[in-house]
């Protein structure tokens, strides 16, 4: 995690060293410094001692309202950068972030393959809900939802994600296309570390996985579409969690995301690096959130001042800013309080 934290804001860095402004300090973790040094442009590079983070800092202010004049007025202030610069070094942290998901997916998928999946039913579990909306063995997935099956992992992760909903589907029968529509039964899975989570079925078992896509070309596309996917599955968790459809206890902190960092290492290169990619997507989701003191409540202000076309005053954004810290912080400390309920008395 805190490998992953320093490249997003790394990507802040570059971005702003493309721009021309220098940087005031950047910290490898969180608290008062242990070592570091100041390079020839004036940036100061450190190590703190709790590894929960890092931190790019700029001189002066994030807005040009806020801060001293002083601050204002000197000359590697970030305020004093035009808006849309300011909103690029911004968005680089996150983007940074989705950059590393891809890589990773690509690396994965053009070494050792992208698994395409068989569209034909081996087994219908009796009593599932496939089987009771008329599916057979034998039967073929053609479509769902009114996108066609190509055999990659998006009609599963859609059914996983939508416990208590429904997908349609359309089949082929000897020839013959059937529409329906299947109920998605919840269930509660357990890996082999006790984590649980709960997940949609719907009692459908394909044939073997027939296929393993290397072409290192095509591996670019299908990273691009996992990273796409990867934030769609963050948005769509989101929302069923606002909603009150899932559990807020899935919500996670720092301590159980280092024990499933731990667990996913144990369990080979490959987990790992899958587990790092969908980290690092969520780490590009949570920062891009529209609350202010997040790079997405940053760009949000930004966005507000160029609909109106003026500066937020003083006050505003202050006040905005200071309400969004307020809202991390919280969420934060919930995050902590829902891993030691887990860890400690689950």
């Amino acid at each position: 995690m805190l490998v992953l934290i320093v490249l997003h804001e790394l990507g802040h860095y570059l971005a702003a060293r493309a721009f021309g402004l220098k940087p005031q300090a950047f910290s490898v973790g969180m608290g008062p410094e242990l070592a570091g040094f100041t390079d020839k442009h004036g940036t100061r590079w450190k190590i703190a001692p709790f590894p929960l983070g890092g931190y790019v800092k700029f001189h002066g202010e994030m807005h040009p309202g806020t801060g001293t004049a002083e601050e204002a007025g000197h000359p590697e202030s970030f305020a004093r950068l035009a808006r849309w610069k300011r909103a690029v070094i911004i968005f680089a942290g996150p983007f940074t972030n989705l950059l590393i998901c891809g890589a990773i997916f690509y690396g994965i998928f053009a070494t050792t393959g992208y698994p395409i999946m068989s569209n034909r039913f081996e087994q219908v579990v009796p009593g599932s809900p496939a089987e009771q909306a008329g599916l057979r063995n034998g039967d073929r997935l053609i479509s769902y939802n009114g996108n066609p099956y190509d055999g990659r992992q998006d009609f599963f992760r859609y059914i996983k994600l939508h416990p208590n909903g429904k997908i349609d589907v359309t089949i082929e029968r000897d020839g013959e296309r059937i529409d329906r529509t299947l109920a998605i039964a919840p269930s509660t899975v357990s890996d082999r570390f006790g984590n649980q989570a709960t997940i949609g079925r719907v009692g459908i078992n394909f044939d073997a996985e027939n296929v393993r896509e290397r072409d290192p070309i095509r591996a670019i596309a299908l990273a691009a579409n996992e990273t796409r996917d990867m934030f769609r599955v963050q948005l769509t968790t989101l929302n069923q969690m606002v909603r009150g459809e899932r559990s807020v206890d899935e919500i996670s902190g720092p301590l159980r995301l280092a024990r499933m960092s731990g667990q996913q290492a144990s369990n080979g290169i490959i987990p790992l690096l899958v587990f790092s990619a969908i980290l690092s997507c969520a780490l590009a989701f949570m920062n891009l959130l529209p609350i202010p003191g997040l790079d997405g409540g940053y760009l949000t202000l930004y966005a507000i001042e160029t609909a109106v076309q003026r500066d937020l005053s003083k006050v505003a954004f202050t006040w905005a800013v200071k309400a969004g810290i307020g809202c991390v912080v919280v969420l934060s400390l919930f995050a902590l309080s829902n891993d030691i309920r887990m860890i400690f008395f689950a």
